[in-house]
């Protein structure tokens, strides 16, 4: 997905300032973005399916909890990067470039809702 890299791309400038813990859970997270959009889409139960390896059972827990998986996700995304950028000045991280990533993502998953609940007309089906 276009989306994911770019946004994997644009927060490398946050790694040397993650602790490794961060780090972890960044690339955990960013790694489920794809699982939880094509679950929330299929109506599987939040993606608990496909991210036993992905996420820690605590935040598959957590992410039950959530009515919106994918929306959860670039929350916690948003607000990891927030606390990093956060520490120090970080004037030549594009931070606002990130935020419009998450939501670029946020607007394929609604989309892609409506797509798959518009009704296929009869006229189409045999």
């Amino acid at each position: 997905m276009t989306v994911i890299r770019n946004l994997t791309a644009k927060t490398q400038a946050f790694a040397y300032v993650m602790t490794q813990r961060q780090r972890r859970m960044f690339v955990r997270w960013t790694a489920a973005l794809c699982y939880l959009m094509r679950s929330h889409i299929l109506s599987y139960v939040h993606g608990s399916l496909v991210l036993d390896g992905v996420l820690t059972a605590g935040e598959i827990e957590w992410l039950r909890s959530r009515a919106h998986a994918p929306m959860a996700a670039t929350q916690i995304i948003g607000a990891l990067l927030n606390s990093v950028a956060g520490m120090r000045d970080h004037a030549h991280i594009p931070l606002a470039q990130i935020h419009l990533e998450l939501s670029n993502y946020m607007a394929c998953v609604t989309n892609s809702e409506r797509i798959v609940r518009t009704p296929i007309p009869p006229a189409y089906s045999r």
